[in-house]
């Protein structure tokens, strides 16, 4: 269960990050 999880969480992860950057791109940038 825990590889499932760790391979899972980089998912979410990703998809929060690109909504952020959606919503504000300029912050995107600023963190990237």
């Amino acid at each position: 269960m825990v590889h499932g999880i760790l391979q899972f969480t980089p998912s979410i992860a990703f998809r929060y990050v690109l909504h952020r950057c959606e919503s504000r791109d300029i912050r995107c940038r600023e963190s990237l």
